[in-house]
């Protein structure tokens, strides 16, 4: 067969490194591998000016995310390739190869742009936002009189929109309910992010109905025989209400934000961590040390499985191999093993999601029912009993739907079917793993080494466990998530200046008062111990408000938002020792934050304090 490369501009072609074997083919696409087979392949570049390869270009990258070009979009540029290049009429197939991203890249590589516009828009944003925070007060000043101004000094003005805050506080909680019922019968994210932005937003109304607490008569009874510490802290912080509010509201939000992202990413890496020893029934997970895309490993010879076979210790070696294939107008992945997987009770079965077909396995084995990803019953509307009816290159293939298993290889879903029924359909005998089990009475590291020396050598081999694998795919999750951390970090700083300004300002107002106790005869320890059980009130309002919020939209994104958003559908894992955490580090925060004023309160002097306007 007559097989024609056709490179884009930027395509890597190290095509005399690879045939010596001293690089990676992956990026040729086995055209090494085509040529020993006895396949006449050849390779043409494209010169990167063509209109042709510019149009490529625009189309590939633009379908980059899909994983492939959609055929109408192959047969257009394979159709402007042929009149560019009018030696590929003479080829029987003809592959074009690109720098597009493939689909399943764990680190895209990435570059750094600057785009005035969106400057322009942060610079709108943040001085918009300093605007709205200053009119609500400026209106109130201009609405005062000078003299309530002047007789009202250190303390605040009565509200009089305190109704307007819990009608907006309950606007926000309906219609984020309201977008989370729509989000679940429509599936959209987009409703999903509304949801969020409201929740978010009634978060920061939530705080002054919660800062009003400590100004009700019922807390007050609660801490009538309380010391007079607590009392005194309670009814300084009842005094400012709006900027208790504030403050509680900066800390709530900003933790709130950080309890979700650390929920997604935990149900994430538990859901990987779960998932895989299912899929992966086997002692020893073998496959290609070169990777073809991001996480992929290159595809093996099922010759493998032979020479597997003869490894003392090894009982029983299945093949499995993965690929990328269109299904309903998008990207799918093909996942396929070999029969004798569901037959031998030595190999344990996948854990199914819900009810099957009866006799699944053997159904599976023989190739008439297949299994299906939950993910891809979220996003395909796929039930159990209804039919895929899939383009092969072999023509149509029904299949029933048997049952389904959680699975992470494809975003948009996974078809898992017997290998023995893809290869004869798609004519492809390939594997990506072999799954092998080792003998009862065999040492796995003694028989992981024996597959490294009589095999590994051969065919560039890579033996890991099970449990090495799953480490593999946590740290990968852990790494897209690790920019959590940062923005906890943030958040800490910015909750520690919030809390510091609200305590420094009402130990400023409340200098007189302050010096009356201790001419009174307080000690200035108590004193300095009034202001931090202040900061320690704030901060316990603000993680109630932080943990209820960021619990619920870890709950939402987790169940809803985060399968119509990406794809994957995931089981919901809270990490409880990260409450732990974040009340330890927030209350810490608040105490770090109140040490100076606290210490400038107990080193007040009396007679200019008690002389002070």
């Amino acid at each position: 067969m007559r097989i024609a490369f056709v490179h884009f501009p930027g395509r890597l072609s190290r095509l005399a490194e690879a045939r010596a074997g001293a690089a990676p083919t992956e990026f040729l696409f086995g055209a090494v591998e085509l040529e020993r087979a006895g396949h006449e392949v050849s390779h043409h570049e494209v010169d990167p000016s063509a209109p042709t390869s510019r149009v490529a270009r625009r189309l590939i990258d633009a379908n980059a995310g899909r994983g492939h070009l959609p055929p109408h979009l192959q047969a257009a540029v394979l159709a402007g390739t042929r009149r560019l290049l009018p030696a590929l009429g003479e080829a029987d197939v003809v592959i074009a190869t690109t720098t597009a991203l493939a689909s399943k890249l764990t680190v895209p590589s990435a570059r750094f742009v600057v785009g005035w516009s969106s400057l322009a828009i942060a610079a709108a944003l943040g001085l918009g936002a300093t605007l709205l925070a200053a009119a609500l007060p400026a209106w109130r000043a201009a609405c005062t009189s000078t003299a309530a101004v002047i007789g009202g000094r250190g303390v605040e003005q009565p509200a009089h929109a305190t109704r307007l805050v819990h009608i907006a506080l309950a606007a926000s909680l309906v219609a984020g309910s309201a977008a989370i019922l729509l989000e679940r019968w429509t599936r959209a994210a987009s409703l999903g992010l509304v949801a969020t932005f409201l929740l978010a937003f009634g978060a920061a109304f939530a705080a002054r109905p919660l800062a009003e607490v400590l100004r009700s008569a019922w807390l007050r009874q609660r801490i009538a025989s309380a010391g007079p510490t607590l009392r005194l802290a309670v009814a300084a912080l009842g005094r400012s209400p709006r900027r208790t509010a504030l403050t509680v509201a900066t800390l709530g939000v900003g933790f709130a934000v950080v309890t979700w992202l650390w929920v997604v990413a935990n149900s994430v890496e538990q859901s990987v961590i779960h998932v895989m020893p299912g899929i992966f029934r086997a002692d020893l997970v073998v496959g290609s040390v070169r990777i073809a895309a991001g996480y992929v490993e290159a595809p093996l010879d099922e010759g493998v499985l032979r020479e597997l076979e003869q490894v003392p210790g090894v009982a029983l070696v299945v093949g499995e191999h993965s690929s990328d294939w269109h299904y309903a107008n998008g990207p799918i992945a093909i996942h396929a093993v070999d029969r004798r997987f569901f037959l031998d009770p030595r190999f344990e079965r996948w854990p199914l999601v819900g009810s099957a077909v009866p006799d699944v396995w053997r159904l599976m084995a023989a190739g008439e029912v297949a299994i299906v990803s939950t993910n891809l019953s979220h996003n395909l509307g796929m039930a159990l009993g209804d039919f895929l009816d899939i383009e092969t290159p072999s023509g149509p293939l029904r299949l029933r739907v048997g049952g389904m298993v959680d699975d992470f290889l494809s975003p948009r879903g996974t078809v898992l079917m017997s290998r023995e029924l893809y290869v004869r359909h798609w004519h492809d005998t390939q594997i990506t793993h072999a799954l092998v089990r080792i003998a009862p009475d065999a040492e796995i590291g003694a028989v992981r080494a024996a597959i490294a020396a009589h095999v590994g050598a051969r065919f560039s081999l890579r033996v890991l466990s099970v449990g090495e694998l799953i480490d593999w795919f946590a740290a990968q999750v852990r790494r897209a998530f690790a920019a959590v951390f940062a923005l906890a970090g943030m958040v800490l700083l910015v909750v520690g200046f919030g809390v510091a300004d609200t305590i420094a300002a009402g130990v400023l107002e409340r200098r007189r008062e302050i010096a009356a106790m201790g001419a009174l005869g307080a000690r200035r320890g108590r004193l300095a111990r009034m202001i931090l059980v202040e900061a320690s009130l704030i901060g316990v309002c603000g993680l109630v408000l932080a943990l209820a919020v960021g619990l619920a939209l870890g709950v939402l994104w987790v169940t809803m938002t985060f399968p119509d958003l990406v794809g994957w559908t995931l089981e919901l894992h809270v990490p409880g020792l990260y409450f732990v955490v974040v009340s330890a580090a927030a209350t810490a925060v608040c105490l770090v934050a109140a040490l100076l004023p606290a210490y400038r309160s107990a080193r007040i002097e009396l007679g200019s304090a008690l002389r002070y306007e």
